[in-house]
């Protein structure tokens, strides 16, 4: 990936999305937003945690399919 040539300014909600498959029930992800520096040093900026029991909203357990592909969004 090339490095960033100017500044952004994002206001706005960060997630990542993932595409996922799983011979599990249940599992967790998580994702980062970092900022690398040049010479390497990186530092968290945001960072968010998907327990996937809880891909539907948080009013029930649903638990995943095996190996049925799933696309989840994971908010930093």
């Amino acid at each position: 990936m090339e490095p960033m040539t100017k500044n952004i300014e994002n206001m706005e909600h960060v997630r990542t999305n993932l595409c996922i498959s799983s011979d599990a029930l249940d599992t967790d992800f998580s994702g980062e937003l970092c900022d690398v520096y040049p010479d390497g040093r990186s530092m968290i900026m945001n960072d968010g945690l998907l327990l996937v029991r809880f891909h539907k909203g948080f009013s029930e357990y649903n638990f995943l399919d095996p190996n049925q592909m799933y696309e989840l969004d994971v908010d930093l």
